[in-house]
């Protein structure tokens, strides 16, 4: 019914035309939720990018660095090195990569969620 009534509102070309204030907050809000499937996607792929969708552009770029240093260094380790205990701390370092890659994708989907409760 409150789509109905939007269209009709768009058809009179008045955006607030037979529509109450209580449904032009709500149709407002609706149109700020964010998808929490859509930002652990993008954060999966590319750290931070979830964060950046959530409009949280700080914490995005600080985990889109980390995610880019921690594995170059890591693999420069590997690399440019034939200690056994260097490579052994090289792989340490990329399985902590790869549990704060899941701590930023399981983040930027709880925080979509709690901006769609919240909206």
């Amino acid at each position: 019914m409150l789509l109905k009534k939007i269209d009709k509102a768009k058809d009179n070309r008045s955006p607030s035309a037979g529509l109450t204030e209580k449904e032009l907050t709500l149709s407002k809000k609706r149109s700020n939720k964010k998808n929490p499937i859509l930002a652990a996607f993008l954060s999966f792929i590319i750290p931070g990018a979830g964060q950046i969708y959530e409009q949280e552009i700080k914490k995005g770029i600080i985990y889109l660095i980390i995610s880019i240093v921690v594995p170059t260094l890591a693999l420069g380790l590997l690399y440019e090195n034939k200690n056994m205990y260097i490579a052994i701390f090289a792989f340490l370092i990329l399985i902590a990569y790869l549990i704060f890659n899941i701590y930023v994708t399981v983040e930027a989907y709880r925080i979509a969620k709690l901006t769609a409760v919240q909206s």
